[in-house]
């Protein structure tokens, strides 16, 4: 391979590609990663697209059982290198939107725990489990009987 590198300037209006260029940590890593996986014919991964933060997160909690969310928050921040204060927001929310940890509160405290992902039967991917729906009609065109 070159050493020799080059700049190439895209537009892009899909707002949901918009959307996760604005979030991601290094938009160019996100984009030569795109580009690799479409030459090498690699199907994406719903679960290979989580960023850094929220692999540690999640790895943290997987295997766990329910945790108190102050240990999972004092955990997880000695492990991402984050703020204790940010990491609900920075991890544990993101990751509950994306349907891998559930926040449970109860009387006397808040347990946190992660949501296995499950294997697409079609494809082989794992996604996790609330948005199986959303990736079969997205990815291998299914219609479900209410649509």
């Amino acid at each position: 391979m070159s050493s020799e590198s080059k700049r190439y300037s895209v537009e892009i209006s899909d707002p949901e590609l918009v959307g996760a260029l604005e979030a991601a940590d290094n938009r160019s890593e996100m984009i030569r990663d795109a580009v690799r996986q479409l030459i090498n014919g690699d199907a994406p991964n719903e679960m290979d697209g989580l960023e850094e933060t929220h692999r540690v997160a999640y790895e943290w909690l997987e295997g766990r059982g329910a945790v108190s969310l102050g240990e999972a928050e004092s955990s997880i921040a000695v492990q991402t290198q984050l703020n204790k204060d940010l990491v609900r927001i920075s991890a544990l929310e993101p990751l509950e939107q994306m349907g891998l940890v559930k926040v449970m509160p109860s009387m006397s405290t808040v347990l946190v725990k992660a949501i296995p992902p499950v294997e697409c039967f079609a494809c082989g991917d794992d996604v996790p489990p609330d948005k199986l729906g959303d990736h079969r009609r997205a990815e291998h065109r299914e219609v479900s009987a209410d649509e």
